[in-house]
């Protein structure tokens, strides 16, 4: 992690705006404090915190919309691919898009009637924004800029069909709560044009799988899906030759749907995807191979992402601050999420909304917390808060794609999407709802005790 998040979180800052100077130096510093793992938006949620509250203090010393600031300086949809100057290459997005849909979804404008009233009657609410570019599924050229060599970066994955037309398909990455079973069996069913009965994913049994980098980096859809794609369009060109020998060596164009191969000009013309398989195994009683036909459907591919890809959003949350307490209670909560190709849309559902009652938990109560020798207090969940369902109110949430020119079906990650945006959208709605008492939030979490010592500090500053 001392690795991981100053590189990330220098290359992060920029955000999806379009900035012309940079320069940023980054330091991990070595303590005796416990050992830091990466998890789930590291380092990028720490550069979209940055630039983020930046366009907030920009919008208050301007007396600008905080929306506007942002809408001013996006990056266009027309600029993409992008190169940030960073160093990233911005793949494919619509950023102004993603923020003008976000403030439909909330009604925006409505919020910030309501605001007014409530500060009218001495009430805090605030409204917090976060628009965001993650970046997804790193590749070994990705690693190799960074100097990083002898790191694996491919995912892989082997498709068999038997002699019934059953098919397995092994991949290299294992399910970590993002359903792969189903998500990847749908896909080699659409890819085969079979039913999805038919398909069996095997994962997490290195003895039956092939090699790969495994799950992480939000890279599954893109490299272990990108795998897929190619074994099945392989399995799928063998399967559409072997079917001409059912069909009277038809040379017209084929295609599989419905678990059968036919004939597009003629689709009467067809013949069942288990009477091919069984061919490929000399299994048949109505065709005979020729020998220079190799027997059996099995194909292993892999795939290593050419770019990162990335995805991208926006955020909002409406927050509503006790100052005598110092406690913030989350009211409403929406996200507009790009994650390019949409594969699965329950699950990307899934995925954006854990990931952003994790990103709650990080902005609003999760902390470590050291004596002062070094000894850590919130060592168990008696003492390290996590949110509960009466924390997290309903998440609005609408998914657009914007395709990647860099992978296969122009799939993005999307496994931290919701971390990164939630992160900075409760604490700029936390900052906004104390702007009346000239606190300046520079750092989160800000749970009852820092809120309460900030809002202690500014009045005994003023």
């Amino acid at each position: 992690s001392a690795g991981l998040e100053p590189m990330t979180t220098g290359q992060s800052i920029v955000g999806p705006y379009r900035i012309e100077n940079y320069h940023c130096e980054a330091y991990g510093v070595l303590t005796n404090k416990c050992p830091g793992g990466p998890d789930r938006g590291v380092g990028t949620v720490q550069g979209v915190f940055v630039i983020e509250r930046i366009m907030d203090m920009i919008a208050q010393a301007l007396n600008m919309d905080p929306a506007e600031v942002r809408d001013r300086n996006f990056i266009q949809p027309h600029e993409l691919p992008y190169e940030t100057v960073a160093g990233r290459l911005y793949d494919s997005g619509d950023y102004p898009g993603s923020l003008e849909k976000l403030l439909q979804l909330s009604e925006y404008q409505d919020l910030r009637l309501a605001q007014q009233r409530a500060r009218a009657n001495g009430e805090h609410l605030g409204i917090g924004i976060s628009c965001f570019v993650e970046h997804t599924s790193t590749g070994s050229q990705d690693y190799h800029k960074r100097g990083v060599y002898g790191l694996p970066a491919f995912d892989s994955a082997t498709i068999q069909v038997d002699p019934r037309g059953n098919i397995t398909a092994a991949v290299s990455a294992q399910s970590t709560g993002q359903n792969h079973e189903s998500v990847f069996a749908n896909l080699v069913a659409r890819e085969l044009g079979v039913p999805y009965a038919t398909v069996k994913i095997i994962e997490g049994d290195t003895d039956a799988t092939p090699f790969g980098s495994g799950t992480g980096v939000s890279r599954s859809a893109v490299s272990t899906g990108g795998a897929i794609r190619l074994a099945a369009q392989d399995i799928k060109q063998k399967v559409l030759e072997l079917a001409r020998f059912f069909l009277e060596n038809e040379e017209g164009e084929l295609d599989i749907a419905g678990g059968e191969v036919f004939v597009k000009a003629d689709p009467a013309r067809r013949v069942s995807f288990a009477r091919v398989a069984a061919s490929a195994y000399d299994a048949s009683r109505e065709v005979s191979l020729p020998e220079n036909i190799e027997r059996g459907l099995r194909v292993t591919r892999s795939f290593d992402p050419p770019h990162q890809v990335f995805g991208n959003g926006a955020h909002l949350a409406v927050v509503r601050v006790t100052p005598e307490t110092g406690v913030v209670k989350l009211e409403k909560y929406f996200v507009v999420e790009d994650c390019g190709t949409i594969m699965d849309h329950v699950v990307v559902e899934g995925q954006v909304v854990g990931a952003v009652a994790m990103g709650i938990g990080n902005a609003l109560l999760e902390e470590l917390r050291y004596d002062e020798g070094g000894q850590l207090l919130t060592g168990s969940l008696m003492d390290y808060l996590v949110p509960t369902s009466m924390d997290i109110p309903e998440i609005q949430t609408l998914h657009t794609e914007s395709p990647s020119p860099f992978t296969e079906g122009g799939v993005k990650g999307v496994g931290e999407a919701g971390t990164v945006g939630a992160y900075t959208a409760v604490a700029n709605a936390v900052a906004d709802a104390l702007l009346p008492f000239s606190v300046e939030l520079t750092e989160p979490p800000v749970g009852p005790e820092r809120v309460w010592n900030m809002i202690k500090m500014a009045q005994g500053n003023r």
